[in-house]
């Protein structure tokens, strides 16, 4: 019976999705817990209700804007952060709540039908499509990548920012990439 799963696409993508998803949050997961900057996730993560509202007001598929407005609101953090030196903590919770707010707004505005707020916010790993697996693979590539070529310098930078500094290491390029 399980066997016969594994002949149907949308658990073929559901299985494959899980495994891609997994990379990603192990990697990612371990350098955030050293970096002690938990919150952080979970602000992106919630603040990219913008990029999907986005994506439904534009009429293209979520993931498209999804993906460019977290790294917009990465970049936003790491300028409130490092260069207004506002505290993580409170800059992740206000960008939070404005990409929430902006996604409800892009979402309410969207003309003809409004999807619902439920299967947009926990959606179903048993809706993955063939091009969410290939946008999976090719950020997990990316962020496997880019640990791989700059470890040292990752690891420099989660345990002690002073000691790259001190070894003319561009701590902000590389808490930029991080975040």
């Amino acid at each position: 019976m399980l066997l016969d799963l594994l002949e149907l696409d949308f658990f073929q993508n559901a299985l494959i999705a899980t495994l891609l998803v997994s990379v990603a949050v192990g990697v990612m997961g371990t350098l955030v817990t050293l970096k002690r900057v938990v919150f952080l996730s979970g602000g992106i993560a919630h603040a990219s209700l913008g990029g999907v509202g986005l994506g439904f007001l534009l009429g293209v598929a979520p993931i498209l804007t999804l993906i460019p407005f977290s790294v917009l609101i990465s970049l936003i953090l790491v300028f409130l952060t490092r260069k207004l030196t506002t505290a993580e903590d409170s800059a992740v919770g206000i960008l939070w709540s404005v990409g929430i707010a902006l996604g409800i707004i892009f979402i309410w505005l969207t003309p003809g039908y409004v999807p619902d707020m439920q299967s947009v916010l926990f959606g179903s790993v048993l809706t993955i499509t063939d091009l969410d697996l290939i946008i999976m693979l090719g950020l997990d590539v990316l962020i496997l990548g880019t640990i791989l070529t700059f470890y040292k310098e990752f690891i420099a930078l989660m345990y002690d920012e002073e000691f790259m500094k001190v070894r003319g290491l561009p701590v902000e390029v590389f808490y930029t990439i991080f975040f």
